[in-house]
């Protein structure tokens, strides 16, 4: 291999480098960290890591068996022994809610099933109906921000300060983000279609993201807890 002069430099340097790294692990080694401890937010943020790589586990194992399960039902319906029967709901199609990771937030979007995807599209794209909740709390103002065909935005107010959220758009051309740094997010349900719920301490916010197939909706607030975002939610027609 041939070199010159200035390759000298960049070899020292790199020596130089590597003893220094090597100091400074020995002297981590030896430091006491007896009396460090972690703020709750990296515990939660370690939790979510450890759920999630326990769940890309059970995938793992749940995709090594699934052709066989494949088989075995469709072996089954070929001999008349099993009927698999499918419910349509006033709206809504076959499909299920998946979580974008991005370094600081999740984009929560709706992915209709291989089976269903143009029949969904169209549906989306025909979308004009609009739907808000019909309960909400004592004492609470309504005030609707936006109602333009499928899209909704409501205000809350109470003593004239807002207090909460909603938003209603066709899946397909509405964009419901979460924070995932310091929120901790949980998979639900609301009137039978997926669900995610984030609730942040740090931000003081609680969202809740649903989707029926055509449309997304997602009820947020500072104040309000859980059991009254989903009261709201269920209510919604």
């Amino acid at each position: 291999m041939k070199y010159t002069k200035g390759d000298d430099l960049d070899i020292l340097l790199t020596m130089a480098s590597a003893q220094a790294a090597k100091q400074l692990a020995d002297g981590m080694k030896s430091e006491d960290v007896s009396d460090v401890v972690f703020d709750e937010h990296y515990y939660k943020k370690r939790k979510r890591i450890i759920i999630r790589e326990s769940q890309r586990s059970f995938l793992n194992v749940a995709k090594k068996y699934l052709f066989k399960a494949a088989a075995f039902v469709l072996a089954a319906m070929s001999a008349g022994y099993l009927v698999v029967m499918s419910t349509d709901s006033t709206r809504g199609t076959e499909g299920s809610i998946v979580l974008d990771w991005h370094d600081k937030s999740a984009i929560v979007r709706y992915v209709p099933s291989d089976k269903t995807r143009s029949k969904a599209e169209a549906d989306a794209n025909n979308a004009k109906e609009s739907y808000m909740p019909t309960w909400i709390p004592d004492g609470v103002d309504e005030v609707i921000d936006k109602q333009s065909g499928s899209r909704v935005d409501v205000s809350y107010y109470k003593d004239n300060a807002k207090i909460a959220e909603y938003t209603q758009g066709t899946y397909m051309h509405t964009v419901m983000s979460i924070d995932n740094e310091h929120s901790v997010i949980t998979m639900t349900t609301v009137n039978g279609h997926e669900a995610v719920l984030s609730e942040s301490e740090f931000f003081n916010l609680t969202i809740l993201i649903w989707v029926d197939g055509d449309y997304i909706y997602k009820l947020s607030s500072s104040v309000l807890d859980v059991d009254t975002l989903f009261q709201m939610a269920i209510s919604v027609k």
